[in-house]
């Protein structure tokens, strides 16, 4: 014998009113949320970490006589540089007086940070000369030679880049912690 299936039919009645209530609390997302928008634009912590961290790569490379890069040993002063018997305020003096060193140091070399940008400046009339070198002139001046302090192109591409990323995922857990989101 078979067996008949009958359909279903649902009957709906119109007999009262439905109430859906729901609440949230958005209140601490929403907070959360300002404060990142907020942390990046505010990037001067960020900044000075920066600066001080090209300040250390400068600070090693006069210190070893070596490029940030690995790129050296410098070649060795001529006898004239060693004995002073050059003229003072050459480019080889500012390394062996200690003066170039104080110059890179991030407390002199930053001339301006605020939440947006950062200037670092080696004030030096022969910064320019040391870190790329000169080409030789009409007057014969054999060129002053290659002795790279600064942290620059890819490298300091990469130094940028790390460096802020650190730091804006520091900010972000610090804020998501403070909230109690993560």
């Amino acid at each position: 014998m078979a067996t008949r299936k009958t359909p279903r039919v649902h009957q709906t009645r119109a007999n009262g009113v439905w109430n859906l209530s729901m609440s949230t609390d958005w209140d601490p997302l929403l907070q959360t949320l300002d404060e990142l928008a907020f942390a990046q634009t505010q990037w001067k912590p960020a900044f000075q970490r920066l600066a001080d961290r090209i300040s250390q790569h400068a600070s090693k490379a006069i210190g070893t006589h070596t490029g940030p890069d690995g790129y050296g040993p410098w070649r060795p002063l001529t006898e004239e540089y060693r004995t002073g018997r050059q003229k003072q305020g050459s480019r080889a003096m500012l390394v062996l007086s200690g003066k170039f060193r104080r110059l890179t140091q991030a407390n002199s070399a930053v001339k301006h940070i605020d939440g947006k940008s950062m200037r670092y400046v080696v004030k030096s009339d022969f910064a320019t000369t040391h870190q790329f070198g000169s080409h030789p002139t009409r007057a014969g001046f054999p060129g002053a030679r290659v002795r790279n302090y600064m942290v620059w192109g890819d490298d300091l591409k990469k130094l940028f880049k790390d460096t802020l990323n650190e730091y804006g995922e520091e900010r972000r857990a610090a804020i998501l912690k403070k909230r109690g989101l993560r």
